[in-house]
C-alpha cells in the first residue's frame, strides 16, 4: 500500500470557531443532507403574487399567504448560493434552472413538475428571481434577492447552532485541520456532483 505524503500546513490567520464556522458554512451545501433539518419557519407571500401562486399550486388563496421554508426549499436556497459563487468566479452570473434541479435532484426525489412548484413558492416569496438566459432561450437563470440572503443567513444561522457541537473544545490547530479537510472534501465531492450538472 502506498504511503500518502503529509499533507502541508496551510499557513493561514489565526482561526477562532467563529472564523471556523463562518467557513464550514461556506462549504456546508457540499455536505448538507448528513446534518438533520432546519427548524421549519414562514414567510410571507407578496400580496400581488397569491392569486398566481394558488393557481400554480392549485390551491386556495387562504392556503398561500405565507410559505413554509423547509426542506426541499432550504436546500434549493443553499445549492442556489453555491452555485451563484462558483459562476461568479467563472465570470458569470446566476444559476441555470437545469443544472439546479439536476442537483437537487440527486439528493431528493423530486419531479421536475414538484421542483417547479418550489421555484413557484420562492419566486411568490420574493425569496429568488429568474430571467431568459440569453444564450439559451429555453434556460432560466436564477438569483436570490437580497431578502432570499436574508431567509438563508436564518438557515445557515441554525445550522451554525446545530454544527457548533462538532466544533467545541477543539484547540485552534484542530479547527484549522478540521475545516482544511472538510474544504477539500468539499471540493472534491462538489466537482463530481457538478460534473454532469
Amino acid at each position: 500500500m502506498k504511503k500518502l505524503a503529509p499533507r502541508p500546513v496551510r499557513n493561514r490567520l489565526r482561526l477562532d470557531a467563529d472564523a471556523a464556522l463562518d467557513r464550514v458554512l461556506a462549504v456546508f451545501p457540499k455536505v448538507y443532507y448528513f446534518f438533520t433539518p432546519i427548524k421549519p419557519f414562514e414567510e410571507n407571500v407578496a400580496p400581488g403574487k397569491i392569486k398566481k401562486l394558488a393557481k400554480q399550486l392549485q390551491l386556495e388563496e387562504a392556503e398561500v399567504q405565507t410559505i413554509e421554508i423547509a426542506d426541499p426549499l432550504d436546500a434549493i436556497l443553499l445549492l442556489l448560493e453555491t452555485f451563484e459563487v462558483d459562476q461568479a468566479a467563472k465570470g458569470k452570473e446566476g444559476c441555470s434552472q437545469k443544472k439546479l434541479l439536476s442537483l437537487i435532484s440527486r439528493w431528493m426525489p423530486l419531479s421536475r413538475g414538484q421542483f417547479t412548484k418550489e421555484l413557484n413558492k420562492l419566486y411568490a416569496t420574493e425569496l429568488i428571481t429568474g430571467r431568459i438566459d440569453d444564450s439559451d432561450r429555453r434556460e432560466r437563470e436564477l438569483r436570490l434577492t437580497d431578502k432570499g440572503r436574508e431567509v438563508l443567513r436564518k438557515i445557515k444561522d441554525q445550522r451554525k447552532d446545530i454544527m457548533k457541537v462538532l466544533l467545541l473544545g477543539r484547540s485552534e490547530l484542530e479547527l484549522k485541520a478540521l475545516v482544511d479537510d472538510l474544504e477539500e472534501i468539499a471540493m472534491v465531492t462538489w466537482q463530481e456532483m457538478t460534473k454532469s450538472s
